[in-house]
């Protein structure tokens, strides 16, 4: 009778030994999922705010540039992300070639503003928040936005830059003038920034510019197309036929929104 009680007695504490390394376990999954679920959370949120955020400088950008001498201010939550203006990067050259002549009709910086994720398993279903991969468009310039998503030196981050815009028409005169317009928005005379935390960003107007230049040719213009290059990579818009067919003259007028972008002090 003594073995068997003592038999007994053994075993109440071994199934409580398993019931409570159970629970333990169990408790430990439930806690270590939660907090997967509210980081992953966070991220999506922190993610959001920082697309919101660019998506709102990126508009602010070009209602600034349509107006001149305008201002606006925009704050920003990195949440210890880093933001950075880029003056002097995105080097842009376009040229406009017609026949067997070309003129090069810009040559500079446009600046450009960087923009730290605090997550990199977040993904769109395409990388471009606004614009697309086009270097140069034919289109109006609500089109000039290239804003994406992309890989820099510390892990993802937003990225917004501009393009040039192309549009063409006929002047009808005696001369049959062929109007090309080139439209760009310029970041090059803001300041170099890199900012974190909490900060406030003034997007002025500084000045709106329209380079005219008028090209005669000995015979008719069948064919006009523009080339924009940025680094190594190149692209071109070809006129349509009927803006510049059986034109002799051509006006090429680079209109160039400068705007600049500063850290305002509080």
């Amino acid at each position: 009778m003594r073995t068997r009680r003592t038999r007994q007695g053994l075993a109440v504490p071994v199934s409580t030994l398993i019931l409570v390394s159970t629970f333990t376990l169990l408790t430990l999954f439930t806690y270590y999922f939660a907090m997967s679920s509210v980081n992953t959370q966070s991220r999506t949120v922190n993610y959001q705010t920082s697309k919101q955020e660019m998506l709102t400088l990126d508009q602010s950008i070009l209602s600034v540039a349509r107006s001149p001498g305008t201002t606006l201010l925009q704050s920003f939550e990195s949440h210890g992300q880093r933001f950075r203006i880029k003056p002097d990067e995105r080097r842009m050259i376009i040229n406009v070639t017609f026949g067997d002549r070309a003129e090069t009709v810009y040559n500079s910086s446009n600046g450009c503003i960087e923009y730290e994720l605090s997550s990199s398993d977040l993904v769109e279903s395409s990388p471009f928040l606004n614009g697309d991969d086009r270097l140069i468009v034919d289109k109006n310039y609500y089109g000039m936005s290239q804003l994406f998503v992309t890989s820099g030196v510390n892990g993802r981050e937003i990225y917004l830059g501009y393009r040039p815009i192309v549009t063409s028409y006929i002047e009808t005169d005696l001369n049959q003038t062929s109007i090309l317009r080139i439209y760009l928005v310029n970041m090059n005379s803001s300041q170099s920034l890199e900012l974190q935390d909490n900060f406030r960003v003034k997007i002025s107007s500084t000045d709106t510019i329209c380079q005219i230049r008028s090209i005669v040719s000995s015979s008719p213009i069948t064919d006009v197309s523009v080339i924009a290059t940025i680094g190594e990579v190149s692209e071109e818009v070809n006129l349509p036929s009927s803006t510049v067919l059986d034109s002799t003259i051509i006006r090429i007028e680079t209109v160039i929104f400068n705007v600049m972008l500063v850290e305002v002090d509080d």
